[in-house]
C-alpha cells in the first residue's frame, strides 16, 4: 500500500472539513424548518362559570369542527369570570383552526338537540359563522409563522 503525499493527506483534509461545514448547514437549515411557537386562545362571552371548556386545534379540515377525536391537540380548560385562556405550546409552524365548547354540564360532549344545533356554547377561531350548518375550515383558519399567535374567540349560544 502506497504512503499518501502530503499534498495528497492536505486535499483529504480539505475534503473532510468541507463535508462536515455542509451536513452542519443541513442540518441547520433543517432546525430552521421545525420552528415552533404558542397559540394563546382567549375565550370570551361565556354565559356562566359552570363545567369547563373543550379547546381543540386542528390541522385539517377533516372532523373540523364538531369531531373532536380528530383534533391534533385538545385542551380542557375551567372559566373564570365569563371567560377563559388556554394554550397550546410548542406547536409547529402551521395552518391551524380552532373550535371551542362550553362543556356547561361537564358530560365531556358538546350536547346538541334533535336538529345536531348545539345547546352548549360554541366558537371557532376568526369567529367564522356557518350558514345552514357549522362553519368551515377555510373560515376558521389561520397561519401560525411566529413565536406566539393570540385567537380570540367569542362563545354563541
Amino acid at each position: 500500500m502506497r504512503t499518501p503525499t502530503w499534498k495528497q493527506a492536505r486535499l483529504f483534509t480539505h475534503l473532510v472539513a468541507a463535508g462536515c461545514l455542509a451536513a452542519l448547514g443541513v442540518t441547520t437549515a433543517m432546525a430552521a424548518d421545525t420552528s415552533t411557537g404558542s397559540i394563546e386562545v382567549q375565550l370570551q362571552h361565556l354565559q356562566n362559570n359552570e363545567g369547563g371548556l373543550m379547546v381543540h386545534l386542528y390541522t385539517t379540515a377533516d372532523g373540523f369542527p364538531d369531531t373532536p377525536a380528530k383534533a391534533s391537540i385538545k385542551l380542557y380548560v375551567k372559566p373564570t369570570d365569563t371567560s377563559a385562556h388556554a394554550t397550546f405550546a410548542n406547536v409547529p409552524y402551521g395552518v391551524y383552526a380552532v373550535a371551542v365548547c362550553h362543556d356547561a354540564n361537564s358530560n365531556d360532549d358538546c350536547d346538541a338537540n334533535f336538529l345536531g344545533i348545539p345547546k352548549e356554547g360554541v366558537g371557532v377561531s376568526n369567529n367564522a359563522k356557518g350558514f345552514m350548518g357549522p362553519p368551515s375550515f377555510d373560515k376558521s383558519k389561520f397561519t401560525l409563522q411566529e413565536p406566539s399567535k393570540l385567537v380570540s374567540i367569542d362563545l354563541d349560544y
